[in-house]
């Protein structure tokens, strides 16, 4: 819509300047780690007086009473506007109301008295009683803490002046009694905003231009408080009773420790801060070290009158100082502190004083040659030493003893050492336990001494005997072990039975190696009793062997005369008269039928002969098929060709191939069984899901081509050696007549044919009837739809469209619509094969394909059958285009000057006119409308480059049409 006006001429003129500055703050610390101005909130929410505050870095610490703020001079008119804390007329300080201020956890109030620790941020009030909430969540997100101090005066102006106006406003920070002075001042001109909630951060932030209001500044974060502690880490032992954890740190930091101390071992251990305490968890390891015991290796024996200076270190490194130092004699015990930074214990050591005395030994001084005595390096009054020379027992000579310590003179001593006597004997040391009683031990020595044996010779044991002399002091003693031998047994391996008339050999050697003689030859026809006398060197007994003759007998069995070939018949290798042994040849191995029973050695038996005749067996003869078809049938006879009577088994089956055995029931020389197997040709085939439906070639039309090749193929699914033929009857499939053509047309729903399938080995065959059937595709539908989209003319003509607004058309031909499945797929060949990758999953929201105007974008529609077996569909082509609506600019208020000397409030009008550029340079068609309804109707002014308005101003409606589709726009214009 546009609007035609018909006005006075005027004429209009203006002028205007614009003049501002801008100066950089003054921003000033005096003192290293200083409390520091981070933020001043200039307007405040809520009343501007009671509302404002000031965000104050704490540096180092400092205590409240010590805080000092000095407003702006134009800020402190009247008695309750006054600087804080500083000069003669002032206001003081009061405890902050904390509750103002939400989105912290550790924020508390403070005034006179408390302290203020590092680190932290702190909330001056401008004013007592302030009543404004603010948002610190970003002020204190990381949990530190902020402490919030007053005003104790309830300012009736504001404390900092907003933006209106200019000039230089001066702010300052100290801390009393300190160089502390830090100065924030801003210009009023340069805040960027006049809103409620607009900050200054110092030197030179003057807020946003659309301030988040009620909020905290946006103040850079705070370094973490990092508790630290002056306790040693490094404890003894000894220490760790007196050890206890301090509560707070170094900084003030009230807190817990865990675990509990362990004096025991090493540990690591966390400091947690409490609850609204401003500090980190730190941890902390403390060793523990044992104790060390200090070691010497000086003696602790000393000569009485010894003077000795104790070292101040001991062996092992550790430092410290004696209690006496010196070793004099004036006492015995002494102690070694070590120092105070060693980990050590105190010790004590006990020096033992020796008197001078003379070492005392008992010692023979005469030994025999070979003889050891002892020198004993400590003396019979407990003097330690050492002796030199060597002891040597083979020599006389002069020993002396040294004694360790010099409090002892030296001890001498000469021993004599005489030669020892060896005594000579010729002795056996083995004896014989059966010529022990005569055994006897000699009194003299081959060389002339004469003594006694010790023990007494006892011919029952063996031990060893020692030559006792007489009158001899140093000789050698003589021992003799004598070992008693008992006598070994003869061993033969001799029989005690043996058959009459067979020779033994006594030997003259036992299996023991004893030799010997017998008291007699061996007789070979009388039992007799065999006496062996070992010979006199050897220490053995005599021995007797029985030796018994035994009669020789015949074995006899009870065999037949005649054995079946196949009859199961062994030779018994035990005779009646139970003689074992063995036959020869094996049975059904003689030529000339005779076979000869041996008998096993043990046995006083003779050889013996029989006579067997093996009579050959006879076989079934039977006339049978090789192979049948299945379902014939076979009569299995019970007598052979050759007349032999039996049995079958199993039962005859028509269905399967199967080895059958027949056994003979007659008494003759038959074979157990014979055995014939009988194959029944059975068929290979698949019936199992066959592709015997589909969907019919037209709409409303049963009729589709059936590829009966392919079907075969898929029954004889092993490629065997089938005949395979279909027929319209199964009496033309019996008779193998009319075989159908390999592509067959169905013209029913529900069509039987027979298929015959042959062995071309066998001949058999068999008749399956099979039934095809053939489904309806959905439909009628048309073949192409299309949708269309209007845009304002841009690059990229990619729109979204609701597919599923044709389904109403899809509908007007099939009543049954609901009813079939519809889906949307971007190509012909993915809504075929149904492909996931191609489906629109969203259709009533789809962003169209092409970017270029007026170009199609094509999509598939499918309209499937989901309740037919095959799932028949039918695909509709929908095109989606996109075209601009008209674009051309025109003035919507048309105007003409009244005529001085016309009144009228009428004119002519070109409406045409208000188009910028030519319209017939475009493909738009414009036409113009009296009113809403001519519009909607279509009833449009005929001559628009003449049109006579009738009311003053009046409003038309204009349509503007693209020409190359349905896409038009319409507005009111005014004249």
């Amino acid at each position: 819509m546009f609007t035609l006006i018909v006005q006075n001429s005027f004429k209009t003129s203006f002028l205007g300047f614009l003049f501002s500055f801008s100066l950089f703050p003054v921003f000033s610390v005096f003192a290293q780690d200083c409390p520091t101005v981070e933020a001043i909130m200039v307007d405040a929410c809520g009343t501007e007086q009671l509302n404002e505050f000031v965000i104050v870095d704490s540096g180092g610490g400092f205590d409240v009473d010590d805080f000092q703020f000095t407003f702006n001079p134009t800020n402190t008119g009247g008695s309750t506007n006054k600087n804080v804390n500083i000069g003669f007329d002032s206001c003081g300080l009061t405890n902050g109301d904390e509750s103002l201020y939400t989105g912290c956890t550790n924020i508390f109030s403070a005034g006179p008295g408390d302290s203020i620790p590092p680190n932290s941020y702190v909330v001056f009030q401008t004013s007592n009683n302030a009543d404004a909430n603010y948002d610190f969540s970003s002020l204190c997100a990381d949990d530190k803490c902020i402490y919030v101090i007053a005003n104790a005066c309830e300012r009736t102006i504001g404390a900092f002046t907003n933006k209106s106006g200019t000039g230089i406003r001066q702010n300052f920070l100290s801390i009393a009694g300190t160089e502390c002075v830090d100065e924030a001042s801003y210009f009023r001109e340069d805040l960027i905003s006049n809103s409620d909630g607009n900050y200054f951060l110092p030197p030179n932030t003057y807020g946003v231009d659309l301030p988040d209001r009620c909020t905290s500044p946006p103040v850079p974060d705070l370094p973490p408080v990092s508790p630290s502690f002056n306790f040693e880490t490094s404890l003894c032992t000894s220490e760790t009773n007196d050890f206890d954890f301090p509560n707070a740190s170094i900084e003030g930091i009230i807190g817990t420790w865990s675990p509990a101390f362990d004096e025991t071992q090493n540990q690591t251990y966390t400091f947690t801060p409490n609850p609204g305490e401003c500090g980190q968890e730190v941890s902390i390891e403390i060793i523990i070290f044992q104790e060390e015991i200090p070691a010497f290796s000086f003696s602790t024996t000393r000569c009485e009158d010894e003077t000795f200076e104790l070292p101040s270190t001991s062996d092992n490194g550790i430092a410290g100082e004696w209690n006496p130092a010196l070793v004099d004699g004036t006492t015995t015990s002494y102690a070694f502190t070590p120092f105070e930074e060693e980990c050590a214990e105190i010790i004590e050591i006990e020096i033992d004083y020796l008197p001078i005395e003379e070492p005392i030994f008992t010692i023979e001084e005469n030994i025999c040659e070979g003889e050891n005595i002892e020198l004993a390096s400590v003396s019979d009054n407990g003097i330690p030493g050492q002796w030199s020379p060597e002891f040597d027992n083979q020599n006389s000579g002069s020993y002396v003893f040294t004694p360790d310590n010099q409090c002892f003179p030296e001890f001498s001593i000469n021993i004599d050492v005489q030669e020892s006597i060896v005594f000579e004997f010729d002795l056996d040391n083995e004896v014989c336990a059966s010529d022990a009683d005569e055994f006897e031990l000699p009194n003299s020595s081959i060389n002339g001494f004469s003594g006694t044996w010790t023990p007494d010779f006892n011919p029952e044991i063996s031990t060893t005997y020692t030559f006792i002399p007489e009158g001899v002091n140093c000789f050698e003693v003589f021992s003799l072990p004598v070992e008693i031998i008992s006598a070994e047994t003869p061993v033969f391996n001799l029989p005690e039975l043996v058959c009459e008339g067979d020779f033994v050999e006594l030997p003259s050697e036992s299996e023991n190696g004893i030799q010997g003689s017998w008291n007699t030859d061996f007789d070979v026809n009388n039992s007799a009793i065999y006496s062996f006398t070992p010979d006199e060197e050897e220490c053995a007994n005599e021995v007797n062997v029985n030796i018994e003759i035994i009669e020789t007998i015949v074995p006899n069995f009870n065999l037949p005369d005649e054995v079946c070939e196949n009859q199961d018949f062994e030779l018994p290798t035990l005779s009646e008269n139970e003689i074992s042994g063995t036959w020869s040849p094996a049975f059904g191995q003689a030529e000339n039928e005779v076979y000869t029973f041996t008998p096993l050695e043990e046995f006083c038996a003779t050889t013996t002969s029989v006579n067997i005749q093996l009579i050959p067996d006879v076989t079934p003869e039977f006339d049978l098929p090789e192979q049948i078809c299945a379902g014939d049938s076979l009569l299995l006879p019970t007598n052979s060709i050759n007349g032999i009577a039996g049995e079958w088994s199993p039962v005859f089956n028509p269905n399967e191939t199967e080895t059958y055995t027949f056994t003979p029931t007659s008494e003759t020389c038959l074979i157990d069984s014979i055995e014939r197997t009988i194959e029944v040709v059975n068929f290979e085939l698949n019936f199992e899901d066959l592709s015997t439906t589909k969907c019919s070639d037209e709409v409303l039309d049963l009729m589709a081509e059936f590829d009966l090749t392919n079907l075969a193929n898929q029954i004889n699914f092993q490629d065997l050696d089938y005949l395979m033929s279909f027929h319209v009857s199964e009496n033309e499939a019996i008779e193998n007549l009319s075989a159908l053509p390999d592509v067959f047309v169905a013209t029913e729903s529900n069509q039987n044919v027979f298929l015959r399938v042959e062995d071309e080995n066998s001949g058999c065959f068999i008749i399956e009837p099979i039934e095809l059937e053939v489904e309806f595709i959905p439909g009628p539908f048309p073949e192409e739809l299309y949708l269309e989209d209007c845009v304002i003319s841009q690059d990229n003509f990619s729109q979204f469209f609701d597919l599923t607004s044709v389904e109403s058309e899809l509908n007007e031909g099939v009543s049954q619509l609901s009813s079939f499945e519809i889906d949307y797929y971007t190509s012909e060949i993915g809504a075929i094969e149904a492909d996931s990758n191609q489906l629109i999953s969203n259709p009533s929201n789809y962003l169209s394909q092409t970017s270029t105007e007026n170009l199609d974008d094509q999509v598939f529609i499918r309209i499937t059958n989901t309740a037919s077996e095959q799932e028949c569909f039918e695909l509709v082509l929908l095109d989606l285009s996109v075209a601009t609506v008209p674009e051309i600019e025109f003035d919507t208020l048309l105007a003409v000057c009244r005529d001085e000397a016309n009144e009228s409030d009428l004119a002519s009008f070109d409406l045409t006119s208000i188009f910028i550029e030519n319209i017939d340079d475009t493909n738009v068609e414009a036409k113009f409308f009296l009113n809403e309804e001519d519009l909607e109707a279509g009833n449009a002014i005929e001559n628009p480059t003449n049109f006579q308005n009738t009311t003053n101003p009046q409003s038309l409606f204009i349509q503007l049409n693209n020409q190359g589709s349905s896409c038009s726009i319409e507005t009111k214009l005014t004249k």
